[in-house]
Order: C-alpha cells, then sequence, then structure tokens
C-alpha cells in the first residue's frame, strides 16, 4: 500500500475520532516527515470523509494490500 493511501486511512480514522484538519496533519507530519500531504488534502478528505464517502483507495493504480 503506497504511503498516500495510508495517510487518507489515517486521515479517516482520525476525522472519525473528532479530530481537526490542522491536529490531523499534525500527526502525519510526526509519522511521515517530509512526505506528509499538504494541508489543503487533509481538508479536502476531512470534507469528502464527513459526506460519507469512505472509498481511501487510489483509483488511479492498484492497492498492494501488504501494508
Amino acid at each position: 500500500m503506497d504511503l498516500n493511501t495510508r495517510q487518507r486511512m489515517l486521515t479517516e480514522l482520525l476525522t472519525a475520532e473528532g479530530s481537526r484538519p490542522v491536529q490531523i496533519h499534525r500527526r502525519l507530519r510526526s509519522l511521515c516527515g517530509e512526505d506528509t500531504i499538504e494541508i489543503r488534502s487533509v481538508r479536502r478528505w476531512l470534507r469528502r470523509f464527513n459526506s460519507g464517502e469512505k472509498d481511501v483507495g487510489d483509483s488511479s493504480s492498484a492497492v498492494d494490500q501488504s501494508w
């Protein structure tokens, strides 16, 4: 599983726990360092997850399930 998909999954989990975008971004930054997604991506995903979307995968590529 690629890093981007992992960050989406963590964003979904932290969103469900009620974390705010800045908090989520800080947590991702502590885990992923310089490879962390932009805060605007966290905000976009948070909106999508709050609207009921559950697909965290990247539809443009096959996802490796060996994370």
